[in-house]
Parts: structure tokens; sequence; C-alpha cells
């Protein structure tokens, strides 16, 4: 493809379709996973400890956030804008190097770039700290294959010599970020080959010779990283070391290893050329009432009106009177998919890595992107219908669009939760007692421990950097059975320190977005009737001892709240809680008088029993009582209340509240 002006409108398109999708609702979007570890790191402890943190599998992942962050600071839409600038880039190179090799084809050139760009098997653009390396390898790899096809085309021998080692140097950076993306070396064996086959007179022998000749130079950064990788460097993060965690084993059971292998191959060549255009959709939509669904459609149908507009300028630009590629071209379009995707992946099915879209794991399919959106191209091809072609192109697309576009909203409301959850712990607690272990569960989502200790350190202990003074983890059965032996756990993520005594236990629940933040009094637990199951199997363990009633100096809001959240009901809650630990009755009436004068109401019937306790200690009985009958018109809440008042109030209180208001 010539034609300049075709370019343009191709990479305005792709430009302008991702910032339609991707930038409305970035301001929304937060921390996620890794990106806590990494902070902590950074901003407890400086950028030099990431470095050192990252030694233990990719060291240039940790030269290149802590260079970042030299940069941005702790500025979350940076690192997102970074991110995005980097999906959309290495969509622009897609398409230009689709462009290169089917020159003719200038509207598939662009659909590649879009379709990358809106990739649903890749759902982490959200995450952009914790995704930086991916990204970055991701922008080096497309320029370089970009590049390499160029370089195939250009007449100038010196023109030519100055691509390959610019290709070649950012082919080193790609799998120096990571190690696995060394598979998608075969799209630039796939690009050599096809435009060899492209030039006058070649024949298949010829074109095939030739391509391992071109490709030499580029077998250096490759064999120079696997030997490297495989004889000197030692991974200790599972899944990371080649010799002891892949070569080992297929010498040691190669039967076994081989038969396993060729299943896992075959399950994940069929995630990524099926799955990925239809499982992350699956998973979105189910649940979503009509409300929701239009709220995601909507800006969807306007993103693919965007994309058609630009099509149709395409469409009618042609640059020989054909605009279009010869009958045969989608066979090739399918088969450079099928056998690029399916060997991009192989580096990670063969260290034992599998592609799940679920969580985090569908940045498995991030490397097979590029062949999954040929392939399907191939597919589409090779129906003879054009209307077909047309509706399932468009469909795909919007399909595209729909899930991305809902998965941000997700991950808005689960940074929204977040924020909320932080911050009523800030209002509840003052300060927490060194090595106090948190154990949280309900609407704060969490996978990994460092999610919560990353964090409760930064607000509690930003000034302590040798480890992390307070520890947690994840509410589980094994935690449970910990819990109840008292054990004492020492555990080290990315040079991060934590020790876990469960005899220092503080249990927190918020239990859905609705709730407040419920700290759990072990002495007189009471639980929601949302809580999760394992709450009431922890709660008796749950020490109020270990919050800091008190402290010298009260707590900085760390960058990630930046400042006080507005005063819903769950502050007066929080504060009620801890006035009624602080033995202060009236302090906790006054604050549910305030509340009630606001027009606040409680998001969880358990949070009515601060307000019961506060009033009743006061001797406000009929106030107490109006509250009490209420609560007491569930079962279970009814038991809740009984168990906890008998504990809290006398005698005489307890039968005058409870007991006459029954007879």
């Amino acid at each position: 493809m010539r034609n300049n002006k075709q370019k343009l409108l191709i990479i305005s398109a792709i430009i302008v379709i991702g910032c339609l999708l991707y930038i409305p609702q970035m301001h929304g979007l937060g921390l996620y996973r890794d990106a806590w570890n990494y902070f902590y790191n950074l901003t407890v402890r400086g950028p030099e400890m990431l470095v050192k943190a990252f030694q233990a599998d990719r060291p240039a992942d940790g030269y290149l956030i802590a260079g970042l962050y030299k940069i941005f600071g702790t500025n979350i839409n940076a690192y997102l804008i970074y991110c995005l600038c980097c999906r959309i880039l290495s969509s622009v190179f897609i398409a230009l190097t689709v462009a290169v090799i089917w020159e003719k084809s200038p509207k598939m050139a662009a659909l590649a770039g879009i379709f990358a760009a809106a990739f649903p098997g890749f759902l982490q653009q959200v995450d952009a700290i914790t995704y930086i390396p991916h990204q970055t390898a991701m922008f080096c790899f497309m320029l370089s294959l970009w590049l390499t096809a160029l370089s195939c085309d250009f007449r100038y021998k010196n023109l030519r010599v100055l691509l390959t080692i610019i290709s070649v140097l950012l082919s080193f950076i790609n799998v120096m970020l990571m190690e696995y993306y060394v598979g998608m070396e075969i799209y630039r064996l796939g690009v050599i080959y096809l435009m060899n086959r492209g030039q006058a007179g070649k024949e298949k022998s010829q074109s095939f010779f030739r391509t391992l000749i071109v490709y030499l130079p580029y077998l250096l950064p490759v064999a120079g990283f696997v030997v490297w990788r495989g004889f000197f460097f030692h991974a200790t993060r599972s899944g990371t070391d080649f010799m002891t965690e892949i070569i080992t084993p297929f010498l040691t059971h190669p039967r076994h290893e081989v038969a396993d292998l060729g299943v896992r191959i075959l399950k994940n060549v069929w995630k990524l050329f099926a799955g990925s255009w239809t499982l992350p959709a699956s998973g979105l939509i189910n649940g979503l009432d009509m409300k929701d669904f239009l709220k995601a459609f909507i800006p969807s149908v306007i993103v693919l009106a965007v994309c058609i507009m630009f099509l149709f300028l395409l469409h009618g630009e042609k640059t020989d009177g054909s605009g279009s590629e010869s009958d045969n071209s989608y066979l090739q379009w399918f088969w450079f998919g099928l056998i690029g995707g399916s060997a991009a992946i192989l580096p990670l099915v063969v260290s034992g890595r599998d592609i799940n879209f679920t969580s985090s794991l569908d940045r498995f399919a991030w490397p097979g992107m590029f062949g999954a959106v040929l392939f399907l191209f191939g597919l589409f091809g090779a129906m003879q219908n054009r209307a077909v072609r047309n509706f399932l192109t468009i469909s795909v697309l919007l399909l595209s669009f729909f899930v991305q576009w809902q998965n941000q909203t997700n991950y808005t409301g689960i940074w929204k939760n977040t924020l909320e959850y932080w911050q009523q712990l800030i209002w509840r607690i003052p300060s927490l007692q060194m090595g106090t272990t948190i154990v949280t569960a309900g609407s704060l989502l969490t996978e990994e421990d460092y999610e919560i200790f990353a964090p409760a350190s930064m607000i509690y202990y930003p000034e302590i950097q040798d480890w992390a003074p307070v520890s947690a983890e994840v509410l589980s059965e094994n935690t449970v059975r910990d819990i109840r032996l008292g054990e004492k756990i020492y555990r080290n993520v990315r040079e991060i320190y934590t020790e876990k005594d469960y005899q220092q236990l503080l249990a927190i629940s918020k239990p859905d977005a609705a709730a407040c933040l419920h700290v759990v009094n072990g002495e007189s637990p009471v639980y929601s009737l949302r809580d999760y199951s394992k709450i009431p199997s922890i709660g008796s363990y749950s020490k109020l001892e270990q919050i800091i009633l008190d402290p010298e100096t009260p707590v900085d809001y760390p960058f990630f709240l930046t400042k006080e959240q507005d005063h819903d009901w769950c502050y007066y809650y929080e504060k009620m809680e801890l006035a009624l630990q602080q033995d202060d009755p009236q302090t906790a009436a006054s604050l549910a008088d305030e509340a009630f004068d606001k027009k606040l109401s409680a998001g969880d019937s358990v949070e009515l029993i601060p307000v019961i306790e506060a009033y009743g200690k006061t001797g406000r009985m009929e106030d107490a009582r109006l509250f009490a009958d209420d609560l007491m018109k569930n079962e279970y809440m009814a038991l809740m209340a009984d168990e906890y008042f008998r504990t809290r109030f006398d005698d005489e209180l307890y039968h005058e509240l409870f007991v006459s208001a029954a007879e």
C-alpha cells in the first residue's frame, strides 16, 4: 500500500477508536493485584528496591517500572495513558505490517489494527501498572515486526541493514521484558517468507531458503537470551526457571510430559482462536440487567459507527483500481494466523501456563493476539457471501467493543469499592498495633495477601522500610485452619517481608458494596446476613485490642486516597463503632442523631446495632427500642442482637429493651 493518505486514515482510525474505547472511563480506574506490592516498594522503600525485587525473574521489568516511577510518580492516570499509547501503537504497527504484506487491502489492514486494539482476549488494559512490561514488550515487538517487513521491501542495502539492526535491538528488549514472548518470533518468519514470496520469480524452495538467510540476524537476541536464561540466570519465581521447570521434567519423564503437553497445546489453541472472541463476553454479559447492558451497549455502538465511517472512507480509496487482494489471500491470513498464534503461545504452555478467561489469566492469550486476528479474517474471507462476511465482522467488532467497555465498568466499580474500604478503615481505626494480621472478606476482591497488607502498611506505617508492619491473608479454608491453630507464618513477596501472626488477628468484613466495613469484635461478634460464610468461623479470634484508639499522630492520607471522602452513612457508622470501643456512648449517640438528621440510612441491618447500643446506654430507651424493634423483625438478626446485647448491657437494661418489648 503506497498511498500515504490511506496510511494516514488507517492510523487515525486506530488512534480515534482506541481513545474512544479506553479514555472515557480511565479516570475511574486505579490499583489492582500486583500494582499494590509494586507501589509499596516504590513509595515506601524506594525504586531501587523494586529493581531488586525483580531480580528473581525478570530484571528488565524492575528497571522499566522503576524508571517510569521516577517520571510519573504516583499519578495512576499517567501509567494508564502510557499503556494505552503502547496498545494503540502496537495496533498501528500491526496494521502497517499487514499493509506492507497485503498492500492492496487497506481496509483489511485497518481492521487488523482495530481488532488488535479491541482484542477481547486481553482485558488487562485496566491494570496499567502491573502490565507495563507486557504492553511495552508488545509495542517493541510489533514495531520490530513492521521494520522487518519494511527492510524486506527496500532495495537500498544500507537502509535494510539499519532497519534490521533496530529491529534486532527491539526484539532483544521484547524477550528481556517478557521471556515467553519469544514465541512471537514465528510472526517474523512468516512476514519474511510472505515478503519473499511476493517478489516475482521466487519459487517456494527459494523463498524458504531466503527466509532463513534473512532471519539469521534475529537469531542473535533469541539465542543469546535462551542461553543466558537457561544456563546462567537462576529464576526463583514459579514458571520462569527455564532449566528446572521446563528442560529437566522433559528429560526425566519424556513420554508423560510430551503427552500432557500435546493435550494442553490443543486446549490452549482452541481457547486462543475461539475462546478469545466468545468466553470473555459470556462471562461479562451473564448477570447484567437491561439497564447495565445498555450502558455498555450504547457506547459500543457509537464506537462501531465511528469505525464504520473510517472503513467507508478507506473503501472509497483505491490505489490500483482493485482495492482488494487476490482470491487466495484469505488462505494466507488463515495459515499465518493459525501457525503464528499457536507458536506464539507455545512457550507459555510449555512453562505450565494456560489461557483462562478468569481473573488476570487472560494475559496469556495476548502473545497470540496477532495470530487470532488474522485467523479470524481467514475464516471470514473463506465465505463467498459478502453480506455474511460484513455481518460477522461487524458483529465481532461490536462484541469486542462491548467486552472492553463493560470490563472497564466492572473495574471502575472495583476501584470505587476499594477506595471506600480503605477510607472506612481509616475512619474506624485510628492506628494499628505492629504485627497485626488482617483477615478480610466480602466485596474487597483480593487474590493475594499483598493487596491488603501493602495498602494497610502504607496507611499506618509508611516510614518503616525493612518489613511490612501490618500483615494480612485472604480468607480461605487454609486460613481458617491456621487461625484456629494460632499459626505464625513468614512470607517474602517481591522482597517485602511479612509475619502473619494469627494470635494478633483482626477480622474485617465488608459484605457487599452497599454495606459498610465491619470490624469484628471477637468477645461479642455480630455478623451480617450477607457476610461470607467463613467470617463466623474466625470471628471469635478477632481482637479489637489490635486497634490503637489514641495514636500520637493521626494517619496521613495515602496517595491512592489523596483526600477524605464525603461523610455518608458509613462515616457515622464507623465513628459510632469507634466511640463505643472508646467507651463513649454519648458521642456515639450524637453521631447517630447527626446521621439521621441528614436522612442517611444503614446499608445493612447489622449497622443499627451501635445505634441501639448508643441510645440504650445514654438512657434514650424509646429511640433505642424503635431501632431494636426494626432489627428484631428478622429471625437471624434477632439472634445476633440477643447474643450481643446480653454481653454489652446490664441485666436491667437488656430486660427493659428486649424482654419487656417482646412481652
